[in-house]
């Protein structure tokens, strides 16, 4: 009889220590564990991270977890959904292109709860980050792309990546962690309905305490489902298409590992825009064109990021982040494409103009390389001719990745919206030791 999932993916976690990890795995992790400080430092500016200490500052109890970018420490399932809300609220948080999924959050968030909480090496950290990263990237790919028609997988698959980190973290029998996967998906929502609005964000924030608060209840006793993934109600039978034996998705845990083919993230909306990004960018570079030369402007891409982002005029910050329209016009107005396009709301006489010049259409082409590809082709009409650009991937996709300098420069661009620059160079330090370092939280300043 073949064994419960959750139980052989339990055995995985409970044997998995750092020093079966290979070195390219531990650099790539701690990459990740950097990309995530950036952004929940650059995100801790926003008002939403503000707004939710204020309403959940009276319900602080004597924790000592940091919420990150305050002077406020909280319990551990608290600090989480703060931390884990802030970490994507600026939407720059790594992407995991065939389970359209963002582990960072969810997997780092957890492991900074419990290293508030007791003490955490930074080689034990870094080996939880990775499990969550390992296990639910796999899950993430299996179940989509029909999941995410309907739930946001960040949010659904996040909890579970949060229960096993912190599971690892808190020291779970096998047992315990498998009532910690149990308990966690018996909370893992997040509907697509909620796409662009203060809630998506939210999102992360919820699937991090949800994880949390599994692995911190199974560790006390308490008992989840066991068939919680394989289940006939369990995540796949219920929120996925799948079709054919989960177990084989399994099967090269600790032979392949995924993480190394995490993409991080260079524009500050939503993924699967960024190829409408880039190549607006590339055919301003190349022909420069002034605003009032341009006729009009064709996007083609694939139906999920039409549905998710065919937005043709935002309200606000959080809809520009999902449309189309909004960054193809920034890129082809402005010539670049940052948190900076973002800040002086509402958009320019110009981008708005724009705006009204922007046509969508569904791009076989794409629709048949999506979810593996996020590709994009735009097409600018001027007076004096057509000019077309088509990205098959985005920057910062592995077959066109970011450098080590973009990277090092987005970490350091992101912190500097929260951090002076003597205690960036603190935060690099440790990073740069993160192996090292007796207790991990030290990444945190």
């Amino acid at each position: 009889m073949e064994k419960i999932l959750s139980q052989t993916l339990a055995q995985y976690i409970c044997r998995t220590t750092y020093d079966t990890l290979p070195e390219e795995v531990r650099k790539k992790a701690i990459s990740c564990i950097s990309d995530y400080i950036g952004c929940i430092y650059a995100g801790s500016t926003l008002s939403i991270h503000k707004e939710l200490i204020n309403m959940l500052r009276e319900d602080f109890t004597a924790g000592k977890v940091p919420v990150i970018g305050s002077d406020f420490k909280a319990d551990p399932v608290t600090a989480a959904l703060i931390n884990g809300a802030t970490a994507s609220n600026m939407a720059l948080d790594d992407i995991y292109s065939a389970g359209i999924y963002h582990p960072a959050v969810t997997a780092v968030t957890a492991a900074i709860s419990i290293a508030g909480k007791k003490k955490v090496t930074g080689k034990e950290f870094i080996t939880a980050v990775v499990l969550g990263y390992e296990i639910t990237m796999r899950m993430s790919a299996a179940c989509n792309p029909s999941h995410y028609k309907h739930w946001h997988t960040s949010s659904t698959v996040g909890s579970y990546c949060a229960a096993i980190v912190a599971s690892k973290l808190l020291g779970c029998t096998e047992e315990e962690t498998i009532f910690a996967l149990g308990l966690a998906g018996t909370q893992a929502g997040g509907s697509q309905e909620c796409l662009g609005n203060d809630a998506q964000f939210l999102h992360l924030g919820f699937a991090s305490r949800n994880g949390v608060l599994a692995a911190l209840m199974a560790k006390r006793g308490l008992t989840g489902a066991k068939r919680i993934l394989d289940g006939p109600a369990g995540f796949f039978a219920a929120m996925s298409a799948f079709k054919g034996n989960i177990h084989d998705v399994f099967v090269d845990l600790g032979k392949q590992y995924l993480i190394l083919i995490n993409s991080f993230k260079m524009y500050p909306c939503c993924g699967h825009i960024f190829a409408v990004i880039d190549g607006g960018l590339i055919l301003k570079q190349m022909h420069n064109f002034s605003p009032d030369e341009i006729l009009s402007v064709e996007v083609g891409t694939y139906q999920t990021a039409l549905t998710n982002s065919g937005n043709p005029d935002p309200q606000n910050v959080q809809e520009a982040q999902f449309s189309i329209a909004y960054v193809v016009s920034v890129a082809l107005v402005q010539g670049e494409f940052g948190i900076r396009q973002y800040e002086n709301w509402p958009p320019s006489p110009e981008i708005t103009k724009m705006l009204n010049k922007v046509k969508l259409y569904r791009d076989q082409e794409a629709e048949d390389r999506f979810p593996a590809a996020r590709g994009a082709t735009v097409t600018v009409h001027t007076k004096n001719g057509a000019f077309t650009e088509a990205r098959k991937f985005r920057k910062g996709d592995p077959e066109w990745p970011l450098t080590h300098e973009e990277i090092s420069q987005k970490f350091r661009t992101l912190i500097s919206y929260a951090k002076a620059p003597e205690e960036i160079q603190k935060v690099e330090k440790a990073l740069e030791n993160f192996a090292e370092l007796d207790d991990a939280i030290q990444i945190i300043v």
